[in-house]
């Protein structure tokens, strides 16, 4: 029961957009798609807490590299109270409840359970559930995505910025961020699996190059700009880690040159159709108007909503002023300025201290210490932290915060003792406790 931490963050993570098109396909009126949702976070959330009672049971222990996320919960889940409990400040549309319960239950709750039960060997298993979940999730967009441009010209369909629902961001059922995240998310495990993956057939890679276009059609359909940097910013890491890992050192796996082929190609097939096509892209036609034509940056609403947050952090710079800004209308949009704007300087230094050992995992997944199968893991966990710099809440994202609690975990400093085990070509380097004999192998790829 330890494992049910497994799926439960597979679900929490990347299932939410593939249970709402599911319930609207079935035909679940949108009025009635909170309470179906809120179902299911509250069994995952059940599920999570069955999986730390079990590892609890145990007697595990608390990894150590994810204490600092705790103390930066800890803050804010104090300054929460305080808000929210002590001075009644609610953003519209929300209850005390919700926001208590979704931090509480949602957030620290399963980061707690990950915490303790997360294992090395279950790298596999929590690949196999991460992946799966991202195919699924991101062919029911696509698919519903589909439907909304069957009535547009195939030529201005990557001009609109598509969402399920809703005349708005605000009023989206599944906003275009969320449609372009779960997008780049699949391109980089994708990524991942052609880098590291020492034999696939060519059934396998076509499949994959399949997956991979599905991924890139919805971060381009989602029109948004945030997902893309943090496709570029995994991307990063696969550079580095190819410069570290074609080493000799003990424990590193050579990066397959496919990848590189494959990057290739679509570097040179964007590039070509930015030069001589006459289509518009949302994404990047937003990126460049970010700027006028003197090359001024554009005000935007985050603009003024960051100002804000910047102004209450001024006013109580050393333990915050809010965990909301705008006049308790808005929140900031960005981890790292909510973080100061929140907790002040104290709980600012902590989250950036986290980010440090968010770094360091990364840097454990993509250069081998957690086998092939940590590569892609740490890609999107990378992809996340990113995203939470542009679109990110410390008290209403769980889907971020699990993945950075598994990123931290990564991070660990206990050397895991390795071992290489010989397969089809190639070697995986393999680490697991002494006392626990590994299975054989790890196969090369889960298409085979």
């Amino acid at each position: 029961m330890r494992k049910f931490y497994i799926p439960s963050m597979a679900v929490l993570a990347f299932s939410y957009p593939f249970t709402t098109v599911l319930l609207l396909v079935i035909g679940v009126p949108v009025e009635g798609l909170g309470l179906f949702n809120y179902a299911i976070k509250g069994l995952i959330t059940a599920v999570f807490g069955v999986a730390l009672l079990a590892a609890a049971s145990q007697r595990r222990s608390i990894t150590s590299t994810v204490l600092p996320l705790f103390l930066l919960f800890g803050l804010f889940g104090i300054r929460l109270l305080y808000d929210v409990v002590g001075l009644g400040i609610v953003p519209p549309l929300a209850s005390p409840s919700y926001i208590l319960l979704y931090f509480f239950g949602l957030t620290v709750l399963p980061v707690l359970s990950i915490a303790i039960a997360f294992d090395a060997d279950d790298m596999e298993v929590l690949h196999k559930w991460l992946f799966g979940m991202l195919v699924l999730t991101n062919l029911a967009l696509f698919y519903y995505v589909a439907i909304q441009a069957q009535d547009l010209a195939t030529e201005n369909a990557l001009a609109y910025r598509f969402q399920v629902t809703g005349q708005d961001d605000a009023t989206s059922v599944l906003n275009p961020i969320t449609i372009s995240l779960m997008g780049a998310v699949l391109l980089l495990f994708v990524i991942g699996r052609f880098a590291v993956f020492f034999r696939m057939t060519l059934f396998s890679q076509a499949v994959h190059l399949g997956i991979f276009a599905v991924g890139l059609a919805n971060m381009l359909l989602g029109g948004s700009r945030g997902p893309v940097v943090a496709f570029v910013f995994g991307l990063m890491f696969v550079a580095a880690s190819a410069l570290k890992v074609n080493s000799r050192a003990i424990g590193q796996f050579k990066i397959r040159p496919r990848v590189w082929v494959y990057l290739g190609l679509m570097i040179v097939g964007g590039v070509a159709f930015a030069l001589f096509s006459d289509l518009t892209i949302a994404s990047f036609d937003r990126f460049r108007t970010m700027f006028d034509g003197s090359g001024s940056r554009i005000i935007e609403e985050r603009d003024y909503i960051a100002a804000a947050a910047w102004g209450d952090f001024k006013k109580s710079p050393i333990i915050g002023y809010s965990y909301i800004t705008m006049n308790g209308t808005a929140l900031a949009h960005n981890v790292f300025l909510e973080s100061f704007m929140a907790l002040g300087v104290v709980g600012g230094s902590v989250y950036l201290f986290c980010l440090l050992i968010m770094l360091r995992g990364i840097w454990h997944g993509v250069t081998g210490r957690f086998g092939p199968y940590g590569y892609s893991v740490a890609l999107a966990g990378a992809a996340l932290i990113a995203l939470s710099m542009t679109s990110g809440s410390i008290g209403q994202s769980p889907e971020i915060w699990v993945m950075v609690a598994l990123i931290m975990s990564m991070a660990q400093t206990r050397a895991i003792p390795l071992r290489t085990v010989h397969h089809r070509g190639g070697s995986f380097p393999l680490r697991s406790r002494p006392a626990v004999p590994h299975p054989a192998a790890i196969s090369a790829s889960l298409l085979r």
